[in-house]
This record gives C-alpha cells, sequence and structure tokens, in this order.
C-alpha cells in the first residue's frame, strides 16, 4: 500500500489529525489541519504554510480541500489509480500570466471538467489558467468515469504585476535627448507621446526641441488582459516675466525687459533677482507693478507665477502732494 509524507509548517498557526505514522499515511487516509485562526474561505491564509505545502509533498495530488464552520481544512489522500492527475501542483504566476495545465487521464473515457475557487484571482478554460489579481486560490480538475470522480488541484498564487517609470518629468525648454527608464516585472512597454513636436521612439527615446513645447509621454506595460500605464510629464520649468515699462524705459532705453523665473516661484523672488531693474518715466517716480496696462489690478509680492505673463510698470507724479 501507497504510503504519504505530508510536511506543512506554520509556526504553530496549524495542527494535524491524527498525527502522521514515522512511515507516512496511508493511501486514502483523510487528514484534518486544523486552522488556529483565519478568515473561513480565504485560502491566501494559507499560502505556503499548508495548502501550497500539501500539493509539493504528497507523491499525489489532494483529492479535496473543504473548509468547514470550524474552520477545518479536509484533505484526502489519492491512490495510484485516480482517474485523473495534473501537473504542476501548484504555480506563482504575475497578474496577465497564462500557464497551460498538463492532464493526465487514467482512461481516455474520463471526462474532466475545471473550476476556479475564486476568479477574481484566476480563471480556467481549457486547461489554462490565467493570473487576474494578485491574490491565492485553488484550480480544481474534477475527472469522471461513469459514477466514479476524482478531483487534482493547482495552488496558485499570482503577484501584482508592477511598472515603474523615470523620470517623472522632462524639461521642454532645455533641448535634449532623454530615455526613459521603464521596469516591469512582466509584459511588453510601449511609449506615446500626444505631441508630434515631442516624439518618442519604441525604445522611449524622448526627443525635446526646447522651445518649449509641451507634452505627455504614456508608458504602458502589457501582459496577457493586464494593463498598466503611467506617464512622464514634458513641461516648462521657466516662466518668461516680460517687464514693460509703460512709457518709462530702463537704463538700456528699452521700453520693456524680459526675466526668466523658475515656474512657481513668485513676485518677491522676481523683484529680488539680480536680472530685475525698475524703469525710469521723467518728471514720475516708479510706483509698483500691474497685470494691465491701465494700472487698476496691483502685482502683489506673494503671487505665484504660473506661466509667461506681461506686467506694466506705474508711477506717480513727481509734484504729487
Amino acid at each position: 500500500m501507497a504510503k504519504y509524507a505530508l510536511n506543512i509548517s506554520g509556526d504553530g498557526l496549524i495542527n494535524v489529525f491524527p498525527a502522521q505514522p514515522e512511515d507516512g499515511y496511508d493511501e486514502g487516509t483523510k487528514v484534518v489541519i486544523n486552522v488556529k485562526y483565519g478568515v473561513l474561505g480565504e485560502f491566501s491564509s494559507f499560502s505556503g504554510a499548508s495548502i501550497a505545502d500539501v500539493k509539493e509533498t504528497i507523491d499525489r495530488a489532494v483529492y479535496e480541500i473543504t473548509m468547514d464552520s470550524e474552520k477545518t481544512l479536509v484533505v484526502e489522500l489519492k491512490g495510484e489509480d485516480a482517474l485523473i492527475s495534473i501537473a504542476p501542483k501548484s504555480l506563482v504566476m504575475i497578474e496577465g500570466d497564462t500557464e497551460e495545465i498538463t492532464i493526465t487521464k487514467s482512461d481516455e473515457e474520463v471526462v474532466v471538467t475545471e473550476e476556479s475557487l475564486d476568479e477574481l484571482t484566476a480563471t480556467v478554460a481549457s486547461g489554462v489558467i490565467t493570473a487576474v489579481e494578485a491574490g491565492n486560490t485553488i484550480v480544481n480538475f474534477t475527472g469522471t468515469l461513469g459514477e466514479e470522480s476524482d478531483v487534482d488541484g493547482c495552488a496558485v498564487t499570482v503577484q501584482a504585476m508592477t511598472l515603474a517609470v523615470t523620470p517623472e518629468t522632462i524639461d521642454a525648454d532645455a533641448e535634449a535627448e532623454v530615455q526613459i527608464q521603464a521596469v516591469a516585472n512582466a509584459g511588453v512597454i510601449t511609449y506615446e507621446s500626444d505631441n508630434v513636436a515631442v516624439p518618442v521612439s519604441e525604445t522611449g527615446l524622448v526627443s525635446v526641441p526646447g522651445t518649449g513645447e509641451e507634452a505627455t509621454i504614456t508608458v504602458t506595460a502589457t501582459n496577457g488582459a493586464k494593463v498598466l500605464t503611467d506617464t512622464i510629464s514634458v513641461a516648462k520649468t521657466k516662466a518668461t516675466v516680460t517687464l514693460d515699462a509703460n512709457t518709462g524705459e530702463f537704463e538700456d532705453e528699452t521700453a520693456s525687459k524680459d526675466v526668466v523665473v523658475e515656474l512657481g516661484s513668485s513676485y518677491a523672488d522676481l523683484f529680488t533677482s539680480e536680472d530685475y531693474e525698475a524703469p525710469t518715466k521723467a518728471e514720475n517716480v516708479f510706483d509698483g507693478w500691474t497685470t494691465d496696462a491701465e494700472g487698476l489690478v496691483p502685482v502683489v509680492d506673494t503671487d505665484v507665477i504660473s506661466a509667461d505673463i506681461t506686467i506694466y510698470a506705474k508711477y506717480a507724479p513727481t509734484d504729487e502732494e
């Protein structure tokens, strides 16, 4: 009679009845595994600690795994005359992966049906398991011949698909060829730009003209039906503030002066920068800046500069009492 070794570890979280004899369990022995804590029906509680180990260490497959109201797993071992046997007994997959299961039947007349205990984690069709979302499940294959039936199962662990992309942003004002670094743990990566003036190659090389043209680069990782996306922003990092002397003039006798500042800086930052200069006007005193030529909307020092803008000088007559 065949003997079966059962090796289950779980740091004291589980225990087994009856205790395993030194030479292993007899063929057909039912083993009850008591789970000291866990949630009824959540097979992830046992991943790598019981179900996966059972499937890896028993010569034949687990015949039946059920959980009752006492959170008890009932495991029945199969003998060599089983109607069906599958390989592999366990799988570690990434979301979107597919894996074909090898099914061996004891007789050509055996009819095989299949079922995933959690189709949110993995599905099965025509012997092919598809990983859907991260988690753990059991995929059972049932062989039926007349009144007899046997079940063989595969413990499936699905890991999350990941996509990491750098850099997060690219300076639109600097002419450059920028290589995107994109790493996915599965699948194929593609790149797409929403602006033909800022193209990206099949290998993720972005050609930035340096003219301030902005774009969004979409990085897509596709593994079967699983798709992950990330984006890189090609954006201006600087703004040009045009200082309009508004009938006055600057030291070089020009009527306007451009100052380049960092986007997000304040007007206070502008007014204290080395490139800043206040204009002059005969018989007038410079009296600040406004966002309109009429001098109605004053510039506030704490306001943030978020785009190119023109501001206008305002004056007060020198003879004003």
